[in-house]
């Protein structure tokens, strides 16, 4: 705002300020601020850190419209002026006594002399409105402190029970049939089938994330883990399966490097998109049913696609079920008309 006025510094000190503190909310303002830096360099470092910002736009001040526009890029702007600018005065040369045309359209609160209350109120209302996504946000963000200090003081097996547990809901959550494999080396496994179309997820908690084992998954999991599933070769049998994919979820409280798992999984693409490894598995059709029709089927087989995601750096149950509803929804992980 215009600074040293008698106006904008009353309307400030008997309205603004009131206002902010009314809602428990620390107002900055640079020239009463106790500083030794450059005042431009001071200014650009507390909007960055403000939450949101109010732009009083009386005397059409360049830097307050500058200052507007860096804060907008980031956080919200609350505009401000009094209320004679919202239209042009003839003796008005220079234009220091309307809002400029780039920020005629906002919605922006007039202010009178002497008129500070119905102000107050007016601009109370709508910092209510702005700060109560930034207030969500930060009670999610408490929230999620609070569930990562639980998850890291667990000993490690109880780490895994939590990980587990989580997997196992998120996958029912999004239409799968959860189990747990009698042979294969998951440590649970979900299907999704319905007409032609088959989805099968492994998920995997690593207690060791080591490219050894990494490699180890890939393996297990391009050598055909379809075969344990009973609902597949029922459906080819029926001859009604035209798609089907794998999803491999590799959940983990360490961190991952991308090279040790690209070196890993070498003979997979890496989807940046998507932030998963990607590629194609065939099942042998001998492998569905007893023995061969055609020569056709001694040749050929079952293409599949198959992904592998990593979830790691597992810290809290609450953020490994965002992620895991993220992949989840991205591998079509929703229930099909069964």
């Amino acid at each position: 705002m215009a600074f040293d006025k008698d106006d904008t510094d009353k309307t400030y000190d008997r309205a603004i300020k009131p206002c902010l503190k009314s809602l428990s909310i620390k107002p900055v303002r640079i020239d009463r601020e106790e500083h030794n830096d450059d005042i431009d360099d001071k200014i650009i470092e507390e909007l960055e850190r403000a939450s949101f910002a109010i732009a009083d736009l009386t005397y059409a001040r360049p830097s307050v419209y500058f200052e507007a526009g860096y804060a907008d890029r980031e956080i919200p702007v609350i505009y401000t002026c009094r209320s004679d600018h919202f239209r042009p005065k003839p003796d008005d040369e220079h234009g220091n006594f309307r809002v400029h045309f780039d920020l005629q359209m906002k919605n922006i609160i007039g202010w009178k002399d002497n008129a500070h209350h119905a102000f107050s109120k007016r601009l109370s209302k709508r910092i209510k409105k702005v700060i109560a996504p930034i207030l969500r946000q930060q009670h999610s963000l408490e929230i999620e402190a609070d569930e990562v200090r639980k998850f890291t003081a667990l000993p490690l097996t109880q780490q895994r029970s939590v990980i587990l547990d989580a997997v196992r809901s998120e996958l029912k959550s999004a239409g799968y049939i959860v189990s747990k494999p009698e042979r294969l080396e998951a440590d649970w496994v979900g299907l999704i089938s319905s007409k032609a179309k088959f989805r099968f997820v492994a998920a995997y908690v690593m207690g060791d994330a080591s490219r050894k084992n990494l490699t180890q998954i890939a393996e297990w999991f391009s050598a055909g883990p379809l075969l344990e599933s009973e609902e597949l070769r029922s459906a080819f049998a029926k001859d009604r399966l035209a798609s089907v994919s794998e999803d491999i979820l590799i959940c983990s409280t360490d961190k991952i490097p991308h090279a040790r798992a690209s070196v890993a999984f070498f003979r997979f693409s890496f989807n940046h998109e998507q932030r998963c490894f990607e590629g194609e598995s065939r099942l042998p059709y001998m492998s569905l049913q007893r023995g061969p029709t055609s020569v056709r089927d001694l040749k050929d087989g079952l293409v599949f696609s198959m992904r592998l995601h990593i979830i790691d750096g597992i810290n809290s149950a609450l953020v490994l079920k965002q992620k895991l509803r993220q992949k989840l929804e991205s591998a079509g992980g929703r229930p099909l008309n069964r």
